[in-house]
């Protein structure tokens, strides 16, 4: 009986998948036998890879199969698992492996590029914050000070600034605590409350924008695991199921599973994915188009394709937006402070 990982391993990086994936595609291909590849890849590599790579090793030499020595790490999705298995069935592993590295090799371009388009908005927020705080903290109680000694009025926008200015100054460290407690609660409920995950995955679907976004995103992950684990043979109700998996959101996970029951029963793979209303129509109708073609295979790559490309495109249209979007708001709240703030003086000047 093989032996089983504690369940909380955490599973490898796609970093480590990539590089994995790639050598064991090239010696592979080169004829070299599996439990030396293995041996030659635990030399060149450490840390964790390492220790996963020695227990595949193991697993293998005790007459466990490839997939089961790969299963049994723990330390792998059931995606790459449900590769490794069409491959050793097929005799093909070292296909699999290569389609594996190329997967791994755009998830990584992807999430580098959000990563890179959001550093700069990410910067802007920071700077409005720290602006308008040093605004509330440093200049406001000078001008606070000049309306006192010189009895001015002041109007209503300049008072719930001298009051925000208070605010803060007299109870920074309640606010700061205050904060921190709603963003570990809100941590909280993410990560153990389903109910409130949920929620929030509704809520995403339906916001304007956001819910364009996470459509381009979730059909992207989605197509792009299904084409792979179709081209590969593996039977197209684990492939949909393994692929709802990869998108990393179990409400759209289930509801996809549970469209994956009518075609268990028989059903069109289109059809019964049309239950899913966060998958876009375009994408299902396609879907439809390859299976009473007997093209499924060659739609989904061309499907995977258009939707890299237009993820691509809506990250820069959008990442421009914002910044321009955020920089405009930055502008409005400096001079609106700033106009409030000399109004007062000015009506006094004026009614000199």
């Amino acid at each position: 009986m093989a032996k089983r990982v504690s369940p909380g391993q955490k599973k490898l990086r796609n970093k480590d998948l990539k590089v994995f994936s790639k050598e064991m595609s090239i010696l592979l291909k080169s004829g070299c036998e599996i439990s030396k590849i293995l041996r030659i890849l635990i030399n060149e590599s450490n840390g964790k890879l390492k220790s996963v790579l020695k227990q595949i090793l193991n697993n293998i030499e005790k007459g466990n199969s490839i997939k089961d020595s790969f299963q049994n790490t723990n330390a792998f999705s059931s995606f790459y698992i449900s590769m490794i298995s069409a491959g050793e069935m097929s005799g093909d592993l070292d296909g699999v492996m290569e389609k594996l590295a190329t997967y791994y090799d755009k998830e990584i371009k992807l999430k580098n590029k959000i990563i890179s388009i959001l550093i700069y908005p990410t910067i802007l927020i920071i700077t409005m914050i720290i602006s308008f705080i040093f605004i509330l903290i440093i200049l406001i109680p000078n001008f606070e000070d000049i309306y006192a000694d010189n009895n001015i009025q002041t109007p209503g926008l300049t008072k719930m600034l001298i009051f925000l200015s208070h605010l803060i100054r007299d109870d920074f460290t309640l606010i700061i605590i205050g904060n921190l407690v709603m963003i570990i609660g809100l941590i909280y409920l993410k990560k153990y409350n389903e109910k409130f995950n949920e929620w929030l995955n509704k809520l995403a679907f339906r916001l304007p924008i956001i819910s364009t976004y996470m459509k381009l995103v979730t059909s992207n992950k989605f197509v792009k695991a299904l084409s792979i684990l179709v081209v590969s043979g593996v039977q197209i109700v684990s492939s949909i199921e393994t692929s709802a998996n990869v998108v990393g959101n179990k409400y759209i996970y289930e509801k996809i599973c549970k469209s994956n029951e009518f075609i268990k029963k028989g059903n069109s793979i289109g059809d019964s994915l049309k239950t899913v209303e966060e998958l876009p129509s375009l994408l299902l109708s396609m879907i439809t188009i390859g299976e009473e073609s007997g093209r499924l295979d060659t739609v989904l790559f061309t499907i995977n394709d258009y939707y890299e490309n237009e993820l691509d495109s809506k990250l820069e249209i959008w990442t421009k937006y914002f910044e321009n979007f955020i920089t405009l708001i930055i502008g409005i709240v400096v001079g609106g402070i700033v106009i409030s703030m000399m109004m007062p003086m000015f009506d006094a000047v004026s009614a000199i």
